[in-house]
């Protein structure tokens, strides 16, 4: 696993790629200043020193030239290898921990059974068995058990839901339509592998965003890299964007992207912008305190609620408004993914109108919290409903 510190505003960052070979490689975009501690440990090894432990022990000499000091990052940098992981262990002390990423990799997912599932789910026209397999497929509380890498956990979480019987009919109705699926998923994989390297190629930018989310949540442990995150092609979607959603429990959390079969990665950073509104719903999630405050502040305005969310649960529906208004239509979007914030006058009709207006009328209290690093509070929560009651019909 490498390890990468990245530029948050003016601070500079550096980046440490794994070795190979036991050669220790450091990125040519180097920013910061470093100086390597000399170290009899540095190199273990008592053997002979082959070629590329010599170019080891050549660089740990090298003297950097000084560059920008900062203030939050220590003189002392000590590298240890490890011959037998072939991995390193960056060893350091800073004074200014915030502003400082480790970098981790999103863990992406694409699981054939999953999309076999999905395809199952969403694709009519087929008369798979006479057992009624529709009515499991739509059902959330099942269908939140089609999603992880390995097929015999899949099915055992679903026989241990609906029972052996029904979970035996579902495989062998599953089974049926695989012979067209196979063709379907000759394609869909290879689209699907485009989008993973999509979303690899902007993690860190990503990164930047998550580390702002958590103030944003008064969190300080959440790591990305645990959540799984599901790609999913969707056989039958003309959408011009992806769309997402999250799982929660207290033991399992993840995060599902359906992606149109015919929708190609963008140049722009939009998906990003989603996937972080994703990520928003479960970091919410890990602080109760702020989180109890939503569910009170929906229950509260009960009456208010049941006008304007249209069968979704009020606090789904409160949380959506305030999480748009940071991500994806709100300010954060425009301060890292340039995507400008819509100006919105005439009153919302739909959710998706409501998260736009609300973006557009807490723009400069969105802004406010993220510039002075503030966490949610009853403050923000109260403008946020402030807005909404003078804008109902």
């Amino acid at each position: 696993m490498s390890h990468r510190i990245f530029q948050l505003g003016g601070i500079f960052w550096t980046k440490f790629e794994p070795i190979s070979n036991k050669i220790l490689t450091l990125n040519s975009d180097l920013r910061v200043r470093i100086f390597l501690e000399k170290n009899s440990d540095f190199v273990q090894d008592k053997q002979p020193k082959t070629d590329g432990q010599n170019r080891t022990r050549r660089l740990a000499d090298k003297k950097f030239p000084p560059l920008e000091p900062l203030h939050f990052l220590s003189n002392r940098l000590l590298f240890v290898i490890n011959k037998l992981t072939n991995y390193f262990l960056i060893k350091f002390t800073i004074f200014f921990w915030p502003a400082i990423i480790i970098y981790m990799y999103l863990s992406i997912k694409i699981s054939r059974l999953s999309n076999l599932l999905f395809f199952a789910q969403k694709t009519d026209g087929y008369n798979l068995i006479k057992f009624d397999l529709r009515k499991y497929l739509i059902d959330d509380d099942i269908n939140r058990l089609f999603y992880g890498e390995n097929k015999n956990k899949i099915w055992k979480q679903i026989e241990e839901s609906i029972g052996t019987q029904k979970a035996e009919q579902i495989k062998k109705a599953i089974i049926s339509l695989d012979h067209v699926f196979t063709p379907y998923w000759r394609k869909a994989s290879r689209h699907l592998l485009l989008w993973k390297q999509y979303f690899q190629n902007n993690q860190s930018l990503l990164q930047q965003v998550i580390l702002e989310l958590k103030k944003l949540s008064g969190i300080k442990h959440s790591t990305t890299s645990k959540i799984p995150i599901y790609l999913i092609s969707d056989p039958i979607s003309n959408n011009k964007e992806i769309s997402a959603w999250f799982s929660w429990t207290p033991k399992e959390s993840f995060i599902v992207v359906e992606i149109p079969l015919d929708l190609k990665a963008p140049n722009n950073f939009f998906p990003l912008a989603i996937l972080a509104h994703e990520f928003f719903h479960l970091m919410l999630r890990k602080n109760k305190s702020l989180f109890l405050k939503i569910t009170n502040i929906a229950k509260k305005n009960d009456k208010l609620f049941a006008k304007l969310s249209k069968g979704m649960p009020n606090k789904i529906f409160l949380e959506e408004l305030l999480i748009s208004s940071f991500i994806p239509e709100g300010y954060l979007s425009e301060k890292y993914f340039n995507t400008k914030v819509a100006i919105r006058i005439s009153k919302p009709k739909d959710l998706l109108s409501w998260r736009k207006f609300i973006a557009f009328k807490l723009y400069q209290t969105a802004k406010k919290y993220i510039d002075n690093i503030w966490q949610i509070d009853e403050n923000y929560l109260k403008d946020l409903i402030l807005v909404i009651k003078q804008n109902v019909k």
